[in-house]
């Protein structure tokens, strides 16, 4: 029985897995070449604009407080058990609250809205209304509160991320192409931006029929006992904190930079992590397919078994994270020169560097933060969130003023790798893996880093004797990227236990894809 749970969990990783691949494709071309288009339609401050209204709105978006994530790991043990009674009441509460924080995010934005101008320094376009346009995102984010939404939680607890995924994939493209249109015909940019509100809507509302039809035992009624709910509020509490730090890192990072210099550099700080987040994104569609599975795992198996599947993808993942960051070591700016065709929209080397840095301690967070999701240790973990908040608040603005972007990006770093990295990791070990010791993570996280730390330097040396111009070139580099950190890689790491991991994962989807194949042919 532990063995067919076990295929069924694989099973659902390599569906979720195949479809949050598809989406993240689509979502990483469309609205790059959206950004291209704005770009030379219009200019590089209305590019500067999307992102300093999209991060005021994710930080208004704290008054969600984590509480759908709490919700979503609450539904793990009664799908477990079949509790169809305390899933209803779950969605219940999760409904509830929704429209009052729907309601909060609303009046918190038009309570912001007059302060606009504050927030930017130096110009803007003055031909558009920054009031209205503001006013649309809002709209946008208080939707998904207001109507559907709490339905997605179950389709995301039951581990078919692949539903949202498809549904989201037909509606976006569909958004990207009107958008597309409008600009290059219209050349609106308020009509542009009023797609994004209407695909919102009919994104949500689908997901909400399907989560209905597919689940229709589930639905909003009953009352959780005291103990639930006191459990989920503590639950919350923890993930606001948590949230607080993530939004301390990503949006604010955008307000400090519009603030001490100006819109254009939004913009281009906003170019270089949208593609590295875009990066990050694809390699977060293997968490996101792993992640109810192994919610599923903490509840039925043993610590000792959870914590050799901790090790193992720990180590897969740094494989594939550290293949990345020697492409944008490589590639980073050679594409950004193609991209937007003008050396003044590009950093120098040593800001793009610090990007890569950058990424890199994103990816190796993204394992332990995933198990820190499945047991549920939020509000023990409620101390490092507020101390890596203030920390890179304070330095932001301190190190902007200062240094700029660089600052900006050396507080991020900081805070990451004292605070987040060596602080936050003892609390999963700590709160349940407590028959281990931190520094068993710790130490091999420092080894993949000084491999990939290596290989990044020699493969550059390489990428350093091919012409920095011309997209044949660019490819040329990605495959010297993709083939010597690989070598280096498989004589550094073939000594560690975990290597045997990579057989083990090659093994299992061979015979999946195998399996699939034969059943096709039988039928």
């Amino acid at each position: 029985m532990t063995g067919l749970k076990q295929a069924g969990r694989t099973k659902n990783a390599l569906r979720n897995s195949v479809w949050g691949l598809i989406y993240n494709v689509m979502n990483l071309f469309m609205p790059f070449a959206i950004r291209t288009i704005i770009l030379y339609v219009f200019n590089e401050e209305y590019l500067g604009l999307n992102s300093l209204f999209s991060s005021i709105i994710a930080v208004l978006s704290l008054a969600e407080l984590g509480f759908g994530s709490a919700v979503v790991y609450s539904m793990y043990k009664p799908i477990a058990e079949n509790d169809t009674p305390r899933i209803c009441a779950l969605l219940r509460l999760y409904k509830r609250i929704y429209l009052i924080i729907g309601i909060i995010v609303l009046a918190s934005g038009l309570a912001v809205t007059p302060f606009l101008p504050f927030l930017i320094h130096g110009t803007y376009p003055h031909e558009i209304n920054i009031y209205l346009i503001f006013i649309i995102f809002l709209v946008n984010s208080s939707i998904s509160y207001f109507f559907f939404s709490y339905r997605e939680s179950v389709l995301q607890a039951t581990q078919r991320n692949d539903i949202v995924n498809k549904t989201l994939l037909i509606v976006r493209f569909l958004m990207y192409v009107s958008q597309i249109a409008i600009i290059f015909l219209l050349k609106n940019y308020y009509l542009y931006l009023i797609a994004l509100p209407i695909a919102t809507f009919i994104g949500n509302a689908i997901n909400y029929l399907i989560a209905k039809k597919t689940f229709p035992d589930y639905f909003p009624d009953g009352t959780l006992e005291s103990n639930d709910i006191r459990n989920i509020k503590k639950q919350v509490g923890g993930l606001m904190i948590s949230k607080i730090a993530a939004i301390s890192r990503n949006s604010m990072d955008n307000i400090a930079i519009s603030v001490f210099v100006g819109l254009t550099a939004v913009a281009i700080y906003s170019n270089y992590f949208y593609i590295m987040n875009a990066v990050h994104g694809f390699l977060s569609v293997l968490m996101i397919s792993i992640r109810a599975g192994i919610g599923n795992s903490i509840a039925k198996e043993s610590k000792e078994k959870n914590y050799r599947d901790f090790k193992k993808f720990t180590f897969l993942y740094s494989w594939i994270s550290g293949i990345c960051a020697c492409c944008f070591l490589c590639c980073y700016q050679h594409f950004m020169l193609i991209w937007v065709d003008k050396s003044e929209l590009v950093f120098p080397f040593q800001t793009m560097v610090l990007f890569v840095i950058y990424f890199y301690l994103l990816t190796m967070m993204d394992v332990r933060n995933v198990y820190i999701d499945a047991t549920g240790v939020w509000w023990q973990n409620k101390t490092r969130p507020i101390v890596e908040a203030l920390s890179n608040i304070a330095l932001n603005f301190l190190f902007a003023y200062f240094w700029g972007v660089d600052g900006i990006l050396w507080a991020t770093i900081i805070t990451v790798v004292f605070v987040n990295l060596a602080f936050g990791s003892r609390v999963l070990f700590k709160e349940y893996f407590t028959m281990f010791k931190c520094k068993e993570y710790l130490l091999p996280q420092i080894f993949y880093f000084l491999v990939t730390f290596i290989s990044c330097i020699l493969v550059n040396k390489i990428c350093e004797f091919l012409p920095s111009y011309g997209f044949l070139w660019m490819l040329l580099k990605l495959v010297i990227c993709l083939t010597f950190p690989n070598l280096i890689f498989l004589l550094s790491y073939l000594i560690t236990p975990e290597y045997a991991y990579i057989r083990e994962v090659s093994n299992t989807l061979t015979n999946i894809l195998f399996r699939k194949r034969k059943q096709k042919n039988l039928s």
